[in-house]
């Protein structure tokens, strides 16, 4: 459970530095630091539920 509170913070860290970094005329940012945890967390969950059915 921890790599996963782990991984979900780096994935933010990482999210909030190409939303720094990347310019997106329109809106002004990409919203990467959003996008980026949910799809590391959800990728966790999704795998321990494969595990529990099993």
């Amino acid at each position: 459970m921890t790599i996963a509170i782990f991984t979900t913070i780096l994935a933010w860290i990482v999210g909030l530095f190409l939303d720094a970094n990347i310019g997106f005329e329109p809106i002004g940012i990409l919203e990467l630091r959003l996008l980026f945890p949910i799809i590391a967390m959800g990728c966790f969950i999704l795998k321990q539920l494969d595990k529990k059915d099993k």
